[in-house]
C-alpha cells in the first residue's frame, strides 16, 4: 500500500462538511482528522460547563474543526448569534463525523 493511496481513502471516509457562505466554503474537519491536540480542545470545548450560553460552546468548536481563523470568524459572523442556525449546522457536522457503527446482525 502506498502512504498516497491510505490519504485519498482517509480523505473520501472522512471527509470534512463544507459550509458555503456567500464568498467562500468554509471547511469543518472531522475529528479523526485533527490533531491529538485539536482533539482536545474539541472534547474540552463540547463538554464545557460554564458556558453562560450554548452559542458560546457551539463557536468554540467550530474554531477548533475549521482550521483556518477568517473562515471560522466568517462563519460565526454569519450565523450572526442565531443558536437555531448554529445548532442545525453543529448537526451536520455531528452525522458527518459519523465514524459507522456496526450494524446489528440478526442471526
Amino acid at each position: 500500500m502506498k502512504l498516497s493511496d491510505a490519504q485519498a481513502a482517509a480523505d473520501k471516509k472522512y471527509a470534512p462538511l463544507g459550509v458555503e457562505l456567500d464568498d467562500r466554503t468554509v471547511v469543518m474537519r472531522t475529528p479523526v482528522r485533527l490533531s491529538k491536540d485539536e482533539r482536545k480542545k474539541l472534547v474540552a470545548a463540547t463538554k464545557a460547563e460554564d458556558a453562560d450560553d450554548p452559542i458560546d460552546t457551539i463557536e468554540a468548536a467550530f474554531r477548533v474543526v475549521i482550521s483556518k481563523k477568517d473562515d471560522a470568524d466568517a462563519l460565526i459572523k454569519a450565523i450572526g448569534g442565531d443558536l437555531g442556525v448554529a445548532l442545525e449546522i453543529f448537526k451536520a457536522f455531528s452525522e458527518e463525523s459519523q465514524l459507522g457503527e456496526a450494524s446489528s446482525s440478526e442471526n
